[in-house]
């Protein structure tokens, strides 16, 4: 078994079989029949010998199998499937690869998705095996029943699922019983029979009872095992037999067992019920456990005090109880750890205030988190704590974790704690409201990130926290405040100042916030004019960094985007071949990711789609190890890519993902990007007035991203409005990309810029101003030829083709401009060469300043025929609206305004001469 921890440990140890079990063969001839289907349901209420079978029939099965044991604190996704991995890994170490490393991921994905993983993984394990989960009816959690609900659906066949349960649960049992993939057990086929109940008093009970008094036990617990057990201890305390009938006879379980558990109770020693009483709060204990709650626990020493008192030893105690078989279970191998059995336990709980204040419960309870604290078992601490009422206590475990906010996987852990917490007291907290800022500084949702920091400020200016933790706290908060400020306000100059209070605060041991402030200075710098600083700048910190620092992900990152700013492809390249390096070096869990996403780019970029595809799906396959912003910049180059291409059920998978996983961590700052997107899909999947009504309701993002690969919804919606909108929406357009255009220049962005000038040319072809697109388009060449950019122009789609004929034509950047048109590829041919015009024709006739589009040929042939606009629409199956659309552009271009002008002017030019 892995080194687990050992509390995980005693949920995946099979408990042993009683020396006094009754062998049932023929329920476990029943087990051994339904091995060959999925699941084996035994459900009945507590009591009933659920385990016991369970456990007797594995022992003596073939097929190897793994024991997961739950308790009512296990109602908890994470939690849960920790367990279940480590269960599979207890008998099979390397299996579940896939699986694990989702876990250790920042966020989990849907608990469908995780079953799928958690299958594929079973697959590759060669051996069947049975999975025993314990106790399911405690899991109230609807992830889990979902998770559990699509592995059952998607369960291999070498997967044998087995749950006990007090009720039938939240799972597809309608659909198993259809398909005949159900074992069940009840408790009507658990109950003993007279012959077992006779057999089992034999066992347990040493004075000789009468087979009538024997029978009537059984007929009146109706064959209930607890029941007939607690008789059995009742007797052996000195209960006489045939009273003990008469004295249930007829009485419900509940009074039943409340009879029995305090008759046997009751004949206890005084120090048995007393340490049975102060140890029923745990859910599972050891001896120093036992120790410290029956004691107290020293704080200074971190170890039990040590009793003074007349009382037996804590060990000794144990060891009596155990003898008794006072409904002790252990829990693992060397019997260091036990529990109580549910119904005892829950029997003494009932008790629990007839001999203690709820004061002195809530002080047990502290000492158990006490206790588990200084252990480093901190899940169990802070419940313990709170369980006590003792929240200062629970906020001051979470505090203390918050340090390790860089590691993934604390983070995931910190954000379950912060869940646990009372809100009110995370409120009034700062070092809990910064640990919440970091979270949401990786999942991008700056909005909210920049609410939190104002919190935090209003907590430091009313004086809620001590010097001390404004001084931890301050330097966080400055840092992040470089992220909202950059992003909401691209207020570069602030940037800087916030930048240099940061980092005058933070430790150099505080690498992780350290990092992020310089690479918010030097993008500020960047932005300002001072590019060689700031590369300047990150290329000291990366060789200051250790060799295998994980801060050096974000400072790779860094000058990764300060180059592609710049629109340097060049230079982005070598510094993802770096970051490459590092990250195969360091199996870093963001720097794969992120080289694999600034390399999908760069081939993106060039053009080199089939590449940049395979980079992209890493990103997006392990969009739930890193932080979410390089998966959705993933999704989004797949989606693009798959759009392009015209693979739009693919595209449409994506953007459902993407669409869910953001409603998951409730983030609406990154929704803009995923509508513009769907729009884009709407228009190639011919829904033009979805894509119609999205680009004209003025979309808006919450901050001006001008540094990642996710394209700026405006240039989407500019597409769409080019291919569907009226002058008047491109008019407006135009407007509001010429103050983007001037907002990209001031700050030198020129990536942006290059695609800005790109489809202000598209715009001013759309609407016939030829001259101003060309200077346009022009103007993107001059900026992109440098650093090799493609896309960025490209992207702007075919109908910018002409223009880059005409620079071509006249020798304007030619092998780059070529480079520009060869990457147009199929739908190049929508746009066909510009053709001669003939030396006979009238000059009159030579002011075509633009050939018609294929599809313009199509209307203007159709046109020639007579057809109405709604039948062009029909036999080219797309709307009236654009047919007008596209006529408006065939007058421009024919320089007509008419229908009839623009037929007879096209025969003149040769368009009609031949029909397709």
């Amino acid at each position: 078994m892995e080194n687990l921890h050992p509390l995980i440990q005693t949920k995946l140890f099979k408990p042993g079989l009683v020396a006094d079990l009754v062998q049932r063969p023929h329920l476990v001839n029943r087990l051994n029949a339904g091995l060959h289907r999925k699941v084996t349901l035994i459900s009945a209420p507590a009591g009933f010998g659920k385990s016991t079978l369970v456990l007797s029939w594995l022992a003596t099965c073939e097929r190897p199998s793994v024991w997961l044991s739950l308790d009512e604190n296990d109602s908890d996704l994470f939690l849960f499937l920790n367990y279940l991995i480590a269960a599979i890994r207890s008998r099979y170490p390397q299996s579940c690869q896939e699986t694990l490393a989702l876990l250790k991921g920042e966020r989990l994905p849907d608990p469908r998705s995780i079953a799928i993983y958690l299958v594929n993984d079973i697959v590759n394990n060669a051996e069947s095996f049975i999975i025993a989960i314990d106790d399911y009816h405690l899991i109230q959690d609807e992830e889990i029943h979902q998770f559990m609900a699509s592995l059952i659906k998607n369960q291999p066949e070498q997967l044998h699922l087995v749950i006990t349960s007090r009720s039938d649960p939240t799972l597809p049992i309608p659909w198993l019983r259809a398909s005949h993939q159900l074992t069940e057990i009840r408790a009507t086929d658990l109950r003993f029979s007279k012959q077992e109940a006779e057999l089992f008093f034999q066992r347990v009970v040493d004075i000789g009872i009468d087979p009538a008094v024997v029978v009537g036990l059984c007929q009146n617990a109706e064959g209930w095992i607890v029941g007939l057990r607690l008789a059995a201890l009742s007797m052996q305390s000195g209960s006489d037999p045939a009273e003990l009938l008469n004295s249930f006879s007829g009485g419900t379980s509940d009074f039943v067992t409340d009879y029995l558990i305090s008759e046997v109770l009751d004949r206890q020693p005084e120090e048995i019920r007393k340490f049975l009483h102060h140890t029923c709060i745990l859910d599972r204990f050891n001896l120093s456990l036992c120790e410290a709650v029956y004691y107290g626990f020293n704080k200074e020493t971190g170890k039990p005090l040590v009793s003074d008192s007349v009382d037996p030893p804590v060990l000794a105690l144990l060891s009596e109880i155990k003898r008794k078989n006072l409904f002790l279970i252990p829990l693992d191998y060397e019997q260091k750890w036990y529990r109580y059995h549910n119904l005892f336990k829950k029997m003494l709980e009932s008790q629990l205030l007839n001999y203690f204040t709820p004061e002195q419960v809530g002080w047990l309870n502290c000492q158990a988190s006490l206790w588990f604290r200084e252990q480093g078992y901190l899940e169990e601490a802070i419940r313990y704590a709170i369980q006590a009422n003792d929240v200062d206590l629970a906020v001051k475990i979470v505090e203390e974790q918050s340090q390790n906010l860089l590691n993934p996987f604390d983070r995931n852990v910190l954000e379950r704690w912060l869940s646990i917490l009372p809100e009110e007291f995370v409120w009034m907290r700062p070092k809990l409201q910064i640990t919440r800022a970091w979270i949401l500084y990786r999942q991008f949702n700056i909005t909210v990130l920049e609410s939190v920091l104002d919190r935090i400020e209003r907590l430091f200016e009313e004086g809620k926290c001590s010097n001390d933790e404004k001084k931890v706290v301050g330097g966080h908060v400055q840092a992040l405040r470089c992220v909202t400020e950059y992003l909401l306000s691209a207020n570069y100059q602030n940037v800087l100042k916030l930048s240099e209070k940061a980092l005058r605060q933070l430790p150099e041991s505080d690498r992780g916030a350290r990092s992020v402030a310089f690479a918010f200075r030097a993008l500020s710098l960047q932005a300002l004019g001072n590019r060689k600083l700031a590369i300047r700048e990150m290329e000291q910190i990366i060789s200051d960094l250790s060799p295998h620092s994980p801060a050096k992900t974000q400072a790779y990152l860094s000058l990764a985007l300060l180059h592609l700013s710049a629109g340097d492809l060049n230079r982005m390249a070598q510094i993802t071949k770096q970051m490459f390096s590092f990250a195969t070096e360091n199996k870093e869990v963001n720097a794969i990711p992120a080289a694999n996403y600034t390399s999908g780019f760069l081939h993106y970029e060039w053009d080199d789609l089939d590449a940049a595809e395979v980079y992209f799906q890493r990103v997006f396959d392990a969009r739930y190890r890193a932080n979410f912003m390089g998966g959705m910049g993933g999704a989004l180059g797949l989606i693009r890519i798959n759009q392009l291409r015209h693979q739009l059920n693919k595209s449409q998978e994506l953007l459902d993902i993407l669409r869910a996983d953001l409603l998951k961590i409730m983030n609406a700052d990154l929704l803009p990007w995923i509508e513009a997107a769907q729009a884009m899909q709407d228009m190639l999947q011919g829904d033009h007035a979805a894509a119609l009504h999205w680009a004209r309701s003025n979309p808006e993002v919450a901050f001006a991203d001008k540094i990642f690969n996710t394209e700026l919804p405006i240039l989407i919606q500019c597409r769409i409005l080019v291919e569907l909108g009226t002058t008047s929406d491109l008019q407006q357009l135009q407007e509001n990309l010429l103050q983007l255009k001037f907002e990209l220049e001031s700050y030198h962005f020129t990536n942006h810029l290059v695609q800005v000038l790109a489809h202000l040319a598209l715009i001013n072809q759309r609407l016939g101003n030829i001259t101003k697109a060309l200077e346009y388009i022009e103007q993107a060449v001059a900026l992109a030829h440098p650093g090799g950019l493609v896309r960025s122009i490209v992207d702007a789609r075919p109908l910018i083709v002409p223009l880059l004929q005409q620079l071509h034509a006249s020798e304007v950047a030619p092998n780059y401009v070529s480079r520009l048109l060869s990457a147009f590829g199929d739908d190049k041919s929508n746009v066909p060469p510009k053709k001669p015009v003939p030396r006979t024709i009238d000059p009159d006739l030579t002011d075509l300043v633009e050939p018609l589009t294929r599809r313009e040929e199509d209307i203007i042939r159709l046109m020639a025929r007579g057809l109405s606009n709604q039948e062009i629409a029909e036999s080219l199956f797309i709307s009236p609206h654009t047919v007008r659309a596209h006529a408006t552009n065939i007058y421009a271009k024919l320089g007509v305004n008419s229908r009839a002008r623009a037929v007879h002017k096209a025969r003149q030019l040769g368009v009609l001469l031949i029909e397709r």
